[in-house]
């Protein structure tokens, strides 16, 4: 299997939260499962993937990988959609064997 293959693969991980949280626009419906979709920005896909999912009312929430590659379209991504529920995904290292990206600041 192709490494462009396999990430376009891990593009969207969706991690079933079960909860009872009241929602905003009924508060006496509940939700039942939250689907998260994690590593937004990882990758160009990422961004057409997260925006069908959340399109669709497949996503609930979401996370953004700072460091990665396509954080500044997927930051771009997020703005437009203030009611979205993004948070930040802690990437310490690029774990991708064959897919790295910079840090953050400088190298000195």
């Amino acid at each position: 299997m192709k490494r462009n293959t396999l990430i376009s693969i891990m593009i969207l991980i969706a991690i079933p939260i079960f909860t009872f949280a009241q929602t905003e626009k009924n508060p006496d419906e509940f939700i039942r499962l939250i689907i998260r979709g994690d590593d937004l920005g990882s990758t160009q896909g990422t961004i057409e993937a997260f925006s069908q999912a959340i399109n669709n009312g497949v996503l609930t929430c979401a996370s953004i990988q700072v460091p990665a590659p396509w954080f500044e379209a997927a930051s771009e991504f997020a703005k437009k959609r203030p009611g979205f529920c993004f948070g930040i995904h802690l990437t310490l290292v690029a774990e991708w064997r064959g897919y790295r990206w910079r840090p953050v600041l400088p190298i000195q």
